[in-house]
């Protein structure tokens, strides 16, 4: 026993000693760092005493006291000698208490832990402490909560789906109550996937919760504590009270207000392990029976595999996800604190989000606004994130937060993304897990569902995916005590907060691919602004554009409905498609489909109705061009619709068939032989309008023929629009979206409703009433853009 003591005090000597070693060494690196910087940043620090430098220093003089404290301590054990009270360690009480207990890292297991694993299958997790916290605590694995959770019964009910209960939710799995509202059971600590037993508190609870009174008035104060005890980021909060109808009456996927309502996935590179998450502004049909659909809570594992497949084949069409705010009477609205709720400069953030999520719909990873970063330590709003109905659970990709300066390394290196506070969500990016582990980034997968919330800390990187359908509501908030300048915090002029001290601002991302979205913090302006912002070059470049595009299209038509871009968030993509957007908003275009109308009208008055003769219809559409070509304004229209159906005959008999309906050879023999050289030319210009129109079948007939419509005249003028079919034909991806993004609103659907309406007559679907004449000429004469929509609508006979 003398040996093994002896032993165990040279060991703890030595490793004190190398403790001690170290730390000069960290001592010396951070000189070196001082030493590095320009002189002028030297100075300006040097009157500054609390800068990010000296308090390490101070923390770096405290532990070598500590160390040479326990040295002495030691050697005083080992020579048998009286310990001087004076050397005591000094701990405060509740910090004694904290360490009589371990320190648990993860906050959601693995439910499956005799499966097979790789060496970094099990996420590593993030320290849930601050910067300065995070060295007073050590951390040790939950092999044993691990080990708890193998035992546990995994089989689920056998009926997928259950009725919904008088609120309208459907029972949740793996519940065991036979009340539907009960859903107490998939929170437990020993359902797969859910918070295993953390730190015991000193009145022995095992999980952090926040009670009914504490969400009433002092939920950021409640945040706070939890924060001082480095309590898990997972949180089980009260349920509340909500029926599905109450939401379905509330919440109007079709209202302006929202920031936005769908995300819209495009493909990564192959094997890169990511993809791209746009948020969008249009309006997929919403299933509102998907909050009645019982969704099994899914393990780690699977929550893991949900996010590597969204990546690898994400859905094709746009998914809702409808963000913004909402009163709903049931609920008490969230309190962010005196620290937001003083600032009128923050008066969007003075009520809470709402985001109503479908399966499959995501949130891209992005850190929360005005997140700035002094030495190592990151400043900026938190987040608190809680699921308040629906059966469907969100999905968190975390990084840990002593990995946060890593990812920003990596996501640097890897994106061409700005300088900014958001260069994240610029990016619009979504990551499979298997992508961060490759660069061994730490990170953590939560499970949040139902009566479950979680909180993220200053500057940290997170995203979600909505597995399932569920409602979720959040609150930005600040501690009453931390640090928070937001003038520190960089940001260009596609930040959510846009705004800034009289400081420039810095330039956006050289290619942003974010589509703009209506951001509705971005109104905040900060009372002690006393100098208009100084745009940068960039910045200004991009609105005299806007201005010069609005200023000719309001000269070629004074009546032109242009659509509103929010400058605090103005995308260069959206000013590069504007002019494309106002030409098909104007009374130019109105005008055109008029013409159009009433010449296809005055032709059929005086021709028979044409007799399928039996040609093949892709032969159909031939005859059409050669007929066609060079004639009045309804001919050169109908060589594009022509070029059109052609495109879509084609290929459609090529999906249908799973083969070619005709080779360019073929095609071009078969268009030869019909009195036609330049098939494939018009068949590729058919394809052109094809993607150019998208899901908009109206649109079409409303591209301008030419800059004016004089009778059945085409006028061509440098006055115009200026928008070539080389133009529209260059609309792909990004430009594509916002040129589709700019027709989403209640003024261009009923323009487009207009252009449906010539196609359903131009294709015998519909008939006119018997004054169409008359209310043409009226649509034409009528000054009023928005009349003149209305009274053509009015031609299809009832």
């Amino acid at each position: 026993m003398l040996a093994d003591h002896s032993l165990l005090i040279q060991s703890l000597l030595r490793e004190l000693k190398e403790l001690g070693a170290e730390v000069s060494s960290i001592r010396a690196d951070l000189k070196a760092q001082i030493v590095s910087q320009s002189p002028s940043t030297r100075s300006i620090e040097e009157n500054h005493g609390n800068q990010p430098w000296t308090q390490i220093q101070s923390k770096l003089d405290g532990v070598d006291r500590f160390i040479e404290r326990l040295g002495r301590i030691v050697s005083g054990i080992a020579s048998n000698k009286q310990i001087d009270s004076s050397l005591e360690l000094e701990v405060e009480p509740e910090k004694a208490k904290a360490s009589s207990a371990p320190q648990c890292q993860s906050q959601d297991v693995p439910a499956n832990i005799n499966a097979p694993l790789s060496p970094d299958t099990r996420f590593r997790s993030p320290h849930n402490s601050d910067f300065d916290e995070q060295d007073e605590h050590t951390t040790i694995s939950h092999r044993l909560a691990l080990q708890r959770q193998a035992s546990v019964d995994k089989t689920q009910p056998s009926n997928p789906v259950s009725p919904p209960d008088s609120e309208g939710w459907a029972s949740g799995s793996p519940a065991e109550s036979d009340d539907p509202t009960h859903i107490q059971d998939s929170r437990m600590l020993d359902t797969p996937g859910s918070t295993p037993p953390c730190c015991p508190t000193p009145h022995g609870s095992t999980k952090t919760t926040i009670s009914a009174e504490d969400m009433m008035t002092r939920l950021v104060s409640k945040l706070t504590e939890l924060q001082a005890k480095d309590a898990p980021q997972k949180m089980t909060v009260p349920l509340n009270d909500i029926s599905l109808a109450e939401m379905q009456q509330q919440i109007d996927i079709h209202n302006d207000g929202w920031q936005y309502t769908s995300i819209k996935y495009k493909r990564g590179p192959k094997g890169k392990g990511f993809l791209k998450a746009h948020s969008s502004c249009e309006r997929p049909v919403v299933n509102w029976s998907d909050f009645t659909t019982t969704v099994k809570r899914p393990t780690l594992d699977e929550a893991s595999k949900i996010f590597e497949d969204v990546v690898a084949s994400p859905p094709s069409s746009n998914v809702p996800y409808i963000t913004g705010h909402v009163k709903l009477p049931s609920l008490v609205p969230l309190d962010p604190g005196s620290r937001i709720m003083n600032d009128q400069a923050l008066k969007d953030l003075h009520s809470e989000y709402h985001h109503i999520g479908f399966n499959l719909s995501a949130q891209r990873m992005h850190c929360e606004d005005r997140t700035y970063r002094e030495g190592s330590v990151y400043h900026g709003f938190r987040s608190y994130n809680e699921v308040y109905a629906g059966p469907g659970f969100k999905l968190w990709l975390v990084v840990a937060n002593h990995h946060i300066s890593k990812f920003e390394d990596f996501f640097e290196k890897n994106f061409t993304c700005g300088t900014c506070n958001q260069k994240y969500g610029h990016e619009s990016v979504l990551f499979a897990p298997s992508r961060l582990k490759k660069e061994e980034i730490d990170f953590s997968i939560e499970i949040i569902g139902r009566g479950e919330a979680f909180r993220t800390l200053p500057g940290q990187p997170h995203q979600i995916i909505n597995y399932g359908a569920c409602a979720a509501r959040s609150i930005n908030y600040l501690h009453d005590n931390e640090e928070f300048s937001p003038e520190k915090a960089p940001c260009c002029c596609k930040c959510g907060m846009s705004e800034n001290y009289g400081d420039a601002l810095v330039p956006p991302p050289p290619e942003l691919v974010e589509p703009a979205r209506k951001p509705l913090p971005s109104k905040r302006q900060y009372p002690n602004l006393t100098q208009s912002p100084k745009a940068t070059r960039a910045c200004t470049e991009v609105l005299k554009r806007l201005q010069n595009d609005i200023d000719r299209a309001r000269k070629v038509d004074p009546r032109c409905n242009i659509p509103h871009l929010d400058k605090a968030c103005l995308s260069p993509t959206q000013v590069d498609v504007l002019l494309r957007a106002a030409s098909i908003r104007s009374k130019v275009a109105i005008n055109q489909l008029s013409s159009l109308t009433r010449e296809l009208l005055h032709k059929r008055q005086f021709e028979t109705q044409e007799a399928n003769q039996g040609e093949a219809t892709i032969d159909r559409q031939i005859l059409y061009l050669k007929e066609k070509v060079g004639q009045s304004i309804l001919a050169s229209y109908l060589v594009r619709h022509a070029q059109f159906c052609l495109a879509q005959v084609v290929d459609g008999q090529t999906k249908s068939q799973n083969r070619k309906a005709a080779s360019p050879s073929d095609l071009d023999r078969r268009a030869k032989q019909l009195g036609i050289d330049n098939i494939n030319y018009h068949l590729q210009e058919g394809r052109n309008w094809i993607i150019v129109c998208g899901p908009y079948e109206g649109l079409h007939p409303l591209i301008l023929l030419g800059s004016k419509i004089l009778g059945n005249k085409l006028v061509s003028s440098k006055d115009g629009f200026g928008v070539t079919n080389k133009s529209w034909h260059a609309l792909r991806n990004d430009h594509l979206a916002a040129f589709h993004d700019l027709l989403d609103d209640s003024f261009a659907h009923k323009l487009l409703m207009a252009g449906k309406l010539f196609l359903d007559i131009l294709n015998r679907l519909i008939q006119p009433v018997t004054n169409w004449e008359q209310i043409l000429s009226d649509v034409i004469s009528t000054e009023d853009l928005g009349e003149s929509i209305d009274l053509y609508i009015a031609i299809k006979s009832v």
